[in-house]
């Protein structure tokens, strides 16, 4: 969970974070690895009650369409 992020910089705020994670090679025993990740973005404004479960889907949602999407990218629902 991101919090303290104006709606128009999360993205990109998330895409900084998937090309850290890109950008770094992680010791597996005596190798070293590179990893790329996914992300899926779902937002709540804190304006009205939300079901986390209903987030949790939509953030689900976004992952697979990343995913389907070439993978190693960000996707925001909606």
């Amino acid at each position: 969970m991101i919090t303290h992020v104006a709606p128009e910089n999360i993205e990109s705020t998330v895409e900084r974070f998937r090309q850290g994670v890109a950008g770094e090679k992680f010791q597996l025993g005596s190798e070293a690895v590179a990893l790329s990740a996914s992300f899926g973005i779902a937002g709540h404004n804190g304006k009205e009650e939300v079901e986390f479960g209903g987030l949790v889907r939509q953030a689900d949602k976004a992952l697979y369409a990343a995913k389907r999407g070439g993978r190693n990218c960000v996707r925001m629902d909606g």
